[in-house]
């Protein structure tokens, strides 16, 4: 949970989104007319103090490096180079996640493509990219 007590967290918040921004009062929204305007993704303040706009400290919620990796599913970490029953058992779940994608081939090697649809897979599920097939890799794609 955030830092209770936060200086950052007084004097409301507010949310821009295409190029619309809530009002103070949280009753509606006002046009935006700021320099971005927001229509590719969401804005979010928890606050309206200016002196708060650019603090990067933490706000105690946990980063990945700070949460524990989840439990092991019996599977091995994998990467390119890897090979065997495991790898395939990868690719055929990569196939049934993206069936509209060209199939990977279900051969056992971990080689580039494999690696590139892993590193996919990872970019939407929010993880660490990278390629490497480890216990959170291994849980998004429902191993547990």
């Amino acid at each position: 949970m955030g830092a209770a007590g936060d200086a950052r967290l007084v004097g409301g918040g507010y949310v821009i989104y295409n190029r619309r921004i809530t009002r103070a009062d949280w009753r509606g929204w006002s046009t935006y007319t700021g320099s971005n305007p927001h229509t590719s993704h969401v804005h979010v303040s928890f606050s309206r103090n200016r002196s708060g706009f650019d603090d990067s400290r933490g706000w105690g919620f946990g980063t990945s490096s700070d949460v524990p990796a989840p439990p092991s599913s019996g599977r091995p970490t994998l990467q390119v180079g890897s090979r065997g029953e495991a790898v395939k058992s990868l690719q055929r779940t990569l196939n049934r996640w993206y069936p509209g994608m060209t199939p990977l081939v279900v051969d056992g090697d971990f080689g580039p493509a494999t690696k590139g649809r892993v590193v996919y897979f990872q970019q939407r599920a929010g993880l660490t990219t990278g390629g490497i097939v480890g216990p959170r890799t291994w849980a998004a794609l429902g191993y547990r």
